[in-house]
């Protein structure tokens, strides 16, 4: 290795026509060769480049972190009663996968996890297969003791509501109720079965909720509060 270089890693591609150096804060230094290229010529060239690479590095220094930080570690899942631990491993490869020990209740995020897109709709799709895994069964168990039929039923990760209603009494529930403590999945379906009755939030559909859920304005607040903490 050249003196006062990083580590680096050598990536061989049957596509490069030249060496390419890469530098970023997920894999460091990384140098793609041609095949059959004579790598005991890298010293060489990555001596000629120092300069190039001591300044990229110092800049990855300076900026912000790398968008995984903000990714979460674990996943609280208070409607299940479930705390899941979230691993990340970069690999070199641009896809993402998602590995389920459902013993140790741990998700693996393995791939380039740098892609924070694609990390969050890989493990939205997980969430949304334990959505629908408890929910449905609580909005049926919910309809038959209040009264209030429904006829279809969604799951979906809705940007800005816990729940909706239509006119057609379909309704939709966000798979992130799940993050939600029991009390107040229980207020949020209660919420939207009340509109099967009436669509709008007037006067009568308020006292219809609070029939059916007396503190129907203590779960509004706590709802509001716990948006804020809710991950991805």
């Amino acid at each position: 290795m050249p003196p006062n270089l990083p580590p680096y890693s050598i990536k061989v591609s049957s596509r490069a026509r030249s060496v390419r150096l890469q530098i970023s804060s997920e894999h460091g230094l990384v140098v793609t060769v041609p095949a059959h290229f004579n790598q005991h010529l890298l010293p060489g060239i990555l001596s000629e480049k120092a300069d190039w690479i001591h300044k990229t590095l110092e800049k990855i220094k300076q900026q912000p972190a790398s968008p995984t930080t903000s990714l979460p570690e674990k996943l609280e899942l208070l409607a299940l009663n479930e705390t899941w631990l979230v691993v990340y491993r970069t690999e070199m490869v641009n896809r993402v996968k998602l590995d389920v020990n459902m013993r140790a209740r741990v998700l693996t995020v393995s791939g380039k996890v740098s892609s924070k897109t694609a990390v969050v709709r890989l493990v939205k799709t997980w969430l949304k297969a334990r959505a629908n895994s408890v929910l449905p069964g609580w909005l049926d168990q919910l309809s038959q003791r209040t009264g209030l039929a429904y006829n279809g039923r969604t799951i979906r990760d809705q940007k800005t509501r816990w729940g909706s209603c239509s006119s057609l009494k379909n309704i939709n529930l966000n798979l992130k109720l799940v993050f939600l403590p029991p009390h107040l999945v229980d207020y949020v379906i209660i919420h939207e079965l009340c509109h099967t009755r009436v669509l709008a939030h007037s006067a009568a559909f308020w006292r219809l909720v609070d029939s059916h859920y007396p503190h129907s304005k203590e779960a509004r607040k706590q709802l509001r509060e716990i948006a804020r903490k809710i991950p991805l």
